[in-house]
């Protein structure tokens, strides 16, 4: 079907060109009518485009992690450039995001203050994000290692109402466990040792069943930490050892140096 003969006795097809490049809006049964002459009911299409949009984000955030877990900054100089590319030519928030998660992290690693006018921009957003998604939901999970205990207190229910909700209707739980389980690190990175444990055992039950390994992986991890920070040393380290064996064993060496380096440190404080 061409462009002129989907758009016929519906719209021009120079409005639908202008939609199909994000550069105009359009009624909500305009764009059922363009569905239905393409035989696509409407939730084939949201599932569709939600997996190709997760898709891209998990990517990222692959990537992402890759690179904070090694401290590759050229690597992350990469993202951060790319994100900033994608955001000129589709003017998408969501690429402006997640380049300042990018660039946070990139300044961790050069041991920099983290810059709180980019920060700013993204909690707006999600002040002012009423109803929140999935984007959004793993947006925060992304960005909490640079917030403060205020900020991250303000969205905590938030995000466990909607990781509540989001987990019953989506198969692929992983996701919104390591939202959690970054929750739970940064609580114990905070020494709140009782959130650290609610959160991870919110983890636990989010996964129960679940073959996310990478999650159920970290979750172990961190309840070492939790274990050892509580007093339980030898438990504690048993279990961080295990966890990290497990990363060697599928051969993720820079999270399994990264995770190693961080267990000696706590061991020696």
């Amino acid at each position: 079907m061409t462009q002129a003969e989907l758009a016929h006795d519906i719209v021009s097809p120079q409005f639908l060109s202008h939609f199909e490049n994000c550069k105009s809006d359009i009624k909500v049964q305009t764009f059922l009518r363009l569905l239905d002459r393409l035989n696509v009911k409407y939730n084939e299409f949201v599932s569709e485009t939600f997996d190709t949009y997760t898709s891209e984000i998990n990517s990222f955030i692959d990537n992402l992690r890759l690179a904070k877990q090694s401290n590759n900054i050229v690597m992350l100089e990469t993202l951060i450039l790319r994100q900033q590319q994608l955001y000129e030519e589709t003017n998408n928030s969501r690429y402006l995001h997640y380049g300042i998660v990018a660039k946070q992290i990139l300044n961790s690693i050069n041991d920099t203050e983290f810059n709180s006018s980019e920060i700013d921009i993204v909690m707006r957003y999600l002040h002012n994000v009423n109803d929140w998604g999935h984007y959004e939901i793993i947006l925060f999970g992304n960005i909490i290692f640079c917030l403060n205990p205020t900020q991250v207190l303000s969205f905590q229910h938030t995000v466990l109402k909607k990781i509540e909700k989001y987990a019953t209707i989506n198969k692929k739980k992983g996701p919104y466990a390591m939202v959690i389980l970054n929750m739970a690190n940064y609580c114990l990175e905070n020494n709140c040792l009782n959130q650290a444990i609610e959160m991870i055992n919110k983890a636990e039950l989010l996964l129960d069943g679940s073959k996310s390994f990478f999650e159920l992986n970290q979750k172990n991890y961190l309840k070492g930490i939790y274990l050892i920070k509580s007093g339980s040393i030898e438990q504690g380290t048993e279990l961080c050892n295990k966890a990290i064996d497990i990363l060697i064993h599928f051969k993720d060496f820079a999270n399994a140096n990264s995770k190693k380096k961080e267990l000696e440190s706590i061991l020696i404080e």
